[in-house]
């Protein structure tokens, strides 16, 4: 559904990292982190078939031998501090959970984007938009059908014409209000009719093809990390859609938003190459904070930061495999890391200083509650 009447809150947009093109699974993840704070994952959604399916993911993802609680997530990510490192623990999970979700409704997605892609493929060699991902996991197939569908009609081009043909031809152009229709007209309107066919046969048998084995393909490609394939808002919608998640896209002022609305709506920005969201805890200072995160001032302590996604070290050979290393350390009992919480608490209170005369403001345009100072605590 689109919508041009989308209030925009400047003052709540918070920033998200481009790692490996994850910035509308971060906007997620930053939602979940903050819903898992207040209590309202396990509150609402503790039972819930798809958020236990959802932690069976991230024990797959990262190796463990048993699935954890919601609790022994929360402790994890509370453990990191900077959100960019947050997102880079979660998102990856969210992505392996995309996966699945296109397993599971291939049907729904051949007839939406799959049978999309079929089309502009064998009419133009490529595919755009939601048809992108498709075709680039599976190219070779699309080759295929594509030699396929030119060798047929080349065969069909070569058959005499045959008086059903003729009358066919002649009864669609009437139907078209050609009066009168040429014997070339006529010849034209019987090539058509034959590339259709060819269409509608390779549709039939590229749905098969696409159940038994291409989706598998396509769903394997978008779960990589490393593929770096880039997340719609269809990718978005069906992995919200089991969570209870909708979305509301703004880009350029155009509103698009999940019909129809679910339980929890996450607000998001699209510049078009990247996303942003706004803070569901609707406060100024909290966006704030969490945008420091994403400044040329904290990569001076990028330290602080172990996975380091954002900067100059964001693509830091076998990082994603050193971050599923360190987290599967982590899912042990560990210990609050109080140096590192008091040096970021200094650096941010010396960054806030110079913004507090806009804080009131935007606090009180926002209607937002006033949070910890401590970077971290809040800051998704």
């Amino acid at each position: 559904m689109l919508n041009a009447n989308f209030k925009l809150h400047p003052e709540l947009r918070c920033k998200t990292s481009g790692w490996h093109n994850n910035c509308g699974l971060n906007c997620l993840s930053h939602f979940l982190i903050t819903k898992l704070n207040d209590g309202d994952v396990e509150g609402f959604y503790g039972d819930d078939p798809a958020y236990t399916a959802l932690r069976e993911t991230f024990a797959e993802y990262y190796g463990l031998p048993s699935v954890p609680r919601w609790d022994e997530i929360k402790k994890v990510l509370e453990s990191y501090r900077v959100a960019t490192d947050q997102e880079a623990i979660l998102a990856p999970v969210l992505r392996k959970h995309l996966g699945k979700q296109i397993l599971e409704n291939a049907p729904d997605i051949w007839e939406n984007e799959g049978a999309v892609a079929f089309n502009d493929y064998l009419a133009r060699g490529r595919a755009d938009d939601v048809g992108k991902p498709i075709v680039a996991s599976n190219r070779p197939w699309f080759e295929r059908l594509k030699a396929e569908y030119t060798d047929r009609v080349a065969r069909a081009q070569r058959l005499p014409v045959t008086a059903d043909e003729q009358a066919q031809a002649f009864a669609q152009l009437i139907d078209n209000r050609v009066a009168n229709p040429l014997p070339g007209q006529i010849l034209l309107q019987i090539q058509l009719q034959r590339k259709n066919a060819i269409i509608e046969q390779l549709h039939r048998e590229a749905k098969e093809q696409w159940l038994n084995g291409a989706c598998h393909v396509y769903a394997e490609h978008m779960a990589d990390l490393e593929a770096s394939e880039e997340i719609s808002f269809e990718h978005l919608s069906l992995l919200g859609e089991r969570l209870h998640m909708g979305f509301e896209v703004n880009t350029r002022g155009m509103r698009r938003i999940t019909d129809p609305p679910r339980p929890w709506m996450v607000k998001i920005f699209n510049t078009g190459a990247h996303w942003e969201y706004e803070t569901p805890t609707k406060s100024a200072r909290e966006a704030a904070m969490h945008n420091f995160y994403y400044t040329e001032e904290f990569l001076q302590h990028a330290d602080l930061s172990p996975f380091k996604t954002w900067g100059p070290q964001a693509y830091e050979p076998g990082l994603p495999q050193r971050i599923i290393a360190q987290i599967y350390e982590d899912m042990r009992p560990v210990a609050p890391t109080v140096a590192d919480d008091a040096e970021l608490a200094a650096v941010f209170a010396r960054h806030y200083q110079a913004l507090v005369p806009n804080f009131a403001r935007g606090v009180a345009v926002a209607g937002g509650a006033e949070p910890s100072v401590t970077p971290g605590i809040r800051a998704t």
